[in-house]
């Protein structure tokens, strides 16, 4: 149980730096404002439901 629970933990964290460096890629690129937004909302959704 306990390398069941370490394995997702470091899952949880992978997909969190992952989804966190898209969306600060997303918002150095100025055309992508208003195509995006929504992929920025949705990325700060999981954001805080991976915290």
């Amino acid at each position: 149980m306990q390398q069941l629970i370490s394995t997702i933990a470091l899952l949880a964290c992978c997909l969190y730096e992952k989804i966190y460096t898209i969306k600060n890629e997303l918002n150095e690129d100025s055309d992508s404002e208003d195509l995006f937004k929504e992929i920025e909302e949705a990325a700060d959704d999981f954001l805080g439901n991976l915290l």
